[in-house]
């Protein structure tokens, strides 16, 4: 025999919801600019590269030096 399934009871909805202006981007931009200088400062693909290498070849033993394709 089936029966109905009794319904939760639990707090209301009302009790975790958020007030109506609030804004989740808000916040996040709020956060990234408390931290625009970390932002700013993150390494770019090639010089993760270049360490790796760096970190790679010294393991190794060998020195390399690596040329900067800027300065041509």
């Amino acid at each position: 025999m089936l029966t109905m399934a009794k319904k939760k009871e639990s707090g209301s909805a009302d009790d975790d919801a958020k007030p109506i202006s609030y804004r989740p981007s808000a916040d996040v931009g709020a956060a990234m600019r408390k931290y625009r200088d970390q932002f700013k400062a993150k390494p770019t693909k090639s010089a993760v590269i270049e360490r790796a290498l760096r970190e790679f070849f010294r393991a190794e033993g060998i020195d390399i030096e690596l040329e900067d394709p800027e300065s041509d």
